[in-house]
């Protein structure tokens, strides 16, 4: 066997072994689901059982905050999250 074969092995099972420590449990927070439509609507009670299904499966507090008419947007509430300080981590370009 030849140095780089082996120097190439090594690092592999280096980077490896270093990439299983940095996977996070998902989620490490407690999550909030915004729902842009008042309490009480359809989206707002199909929302609540997906949170109450999401705390059972994952065991992590689920908040469903209601955020009508965020901005005037032709999608409301989404002001608020696109202004969220908490990175995604699965995709780091939303803020």
């Amino acid at each position: 066997m030849t140095a780089t074969k082996l120097l190439c092995g090594a690092a592999a099972l280096a980077m490896s072994a270093l990439a299983g420590t940095a996977i996070a449990e998902y989620p490490e927070k407690p999550v909030t689901f915004v729902v842009p439509w008042p309490p009480g609507d359809l989206e707002d009670v199909l929302t609540r059982m997906i949170a109450e299904d999401f705390q059972a499966t994952y065991g992590t507090s689920a908040a469903v905050v209601n955020k009508p008419g965020g901005g005037g947007g032709p999608f409301p509430g989404a002001i608020e999250v696109a202004n969220t300080k908490q990175r995604n981590a699965h995709y780091p370009h939303v803020h």
